[in-house]
């Protein structure tokens, strides 16, 4: 009959097997984060872009341009306040920006321009 001399995991392999589930646990945990940063990013981007949309279809209502700056406020739920300047280079052709600091302080803009 044969023993085996080694029998389970010794205390290095079990050691080294922790801090390999561990790197790997950090690193699923910086993606999550890298994840939700950027689809904060990617919904204020959104937001900013139906604001933009509505500026225009209500003036499209007006039936004419009109300058003029908005802002800044939270148009929507979130907390994120954005600025709204509307620019005319002629009486149908409204230039509309919005522009926000995101949630990782940097500053954003949409520029957004169509004919009336």
């Amino acid at each position: 009959m044969t023993r085996h001399l080694q029998s389970g995991l010794s205390l290095v392999e079990a050691l080294i097997a922790i801090v390999i589930l561990s790197i790997g646990l950090l690193g699923a945990t910086k993606m999550q984060l890298n994840l939700h940063v950027a689809s904060q990013v990617a919904r204020e981007r959104v937001e900013a872009m139906a604001y933009a949309r509505n500026k225009i279809e209500l003036l499209r209502d007006a039936g004419s341009c009109s300058a003029g700056t908005e802002g800044p406020t939270t148009p929507y739920q979130g907390s994120t306040a954005y600025t709204l300047t509307v620019t005319c280079s002629s009486s149908t052709l409204p230039v509309v920006t919005v522009a926000w600091t995101d949630s990782r302080g940097g500053s954003n803009n949409v520029v957004l321009q169509t004919n009336l």
